[in-house]
């Protein structure tokens, strides 16, 4: 990581990555991001210990595709995704099984069933 930031200073001048930083940081948006406001930095839970400050670094706990708010991943089984694209991927097979409920009729054919 180091040697990356120098790199970084050394190609665009030496405070360029701090200049950035004061141009471009919300406050606010880093609060709520690493929790900063929680005066508790674990919480004890029936399963563990659960990490309540700066949960953006935590790994998710579950290979379900399930994680805490705001987490930059998802585990799918073994498989880290990006969270962005879990989320899109999830949008279209949603969008995908409804168009087929749709064109086959199987949502009035539930409730004729059930009515």
């Amino acid at each position: 990581m180091d040697a990356k930031v120098f790199k970084l200073n050394q190609q665009n001048g030496r405070n360029y990555l701090f200049d950035l930083k004061q141009r471009y940081n919300n406050l606010a948006i880093e609060n709520l991001v690493m929790n900063n406001g929680s005066n508790e930095y674990f919480r004890e839970t029936t399963t563990g210990l659960m990490q309540k400050i700066a949960p953006i670094y935590k790994a998710p706990d579950y290979n379900t595709g399930r994680a805490h708010f705001l987490a930059s991943e998802k585990r799918v089984f073994s498989l880290s995704v990006n969270t962005l694209m879990f989320n899109v991927i999830v949008i279209w097979l949603m969008s995908l099984s409804l168009y087929a409920a749709l064109y086959y009729n199987w949502i009035r054919r539930i409730l004729n069933r059930w009515a």
